[in-house]
């Protein structure tokens, strides 16, 4: 068969939307965190954020999709020195970073949504 197994279709028309939104906005010191998860110490990308680098060249930070947004330590890894604009990269998949969660941060807020795909910016560090 020369059609790509259902599961692994990462990359939909609202990703390339997406895609095209954070390359027009993004500088040299622009960070899109990612979704991934580890498969017995395989970091595995969980939606199409993972083409972010290989297709658009845009730096991407490795997150576990199932992270805690409210925990400090987290935090001082969500928010390192010298970046400039920190997007979230969520692309509906189910091993995507928990939405309900992130709503809920003051710190952060949704800039993008196309159809399932969602991004967020990092306002302020806490």
């Amino acid at each position: 068969s020369m059609y790509p197994d259902s599961c692994c279709d990462y990359f939909k028309e609202s990703d390339r939307l997406a895609f095209e939104w954070i390359q027009e906005r993004s500088s040299e010191n622009t960070l899109v965190l990612i979704s991934v998860f580890d498969d017995n110490g395989q970091i595995v990308g969980t939606d199409a954020g993972v083409w972010l680098f290989p297709l658009i060249g845009q730096p991407v930070n490795k997150l576990p999709f199932n992270s805690n947004w409210n925990s400090l330590l987290e935090t001082e890894n969500i928010c390192p020195s010298g970046v400039g604009e920190i997007y979230i990269y969520m692309g509906g998949r189910g091993y995507s970073f928990d939405n309900a969660q992130l709503a809920q941060l003051k710190w952060i807020k949704l800039v993008f949504r196309s159809g399932p795909t969602l991004i967020y910016q990092i306002s302020e560090c806490p």
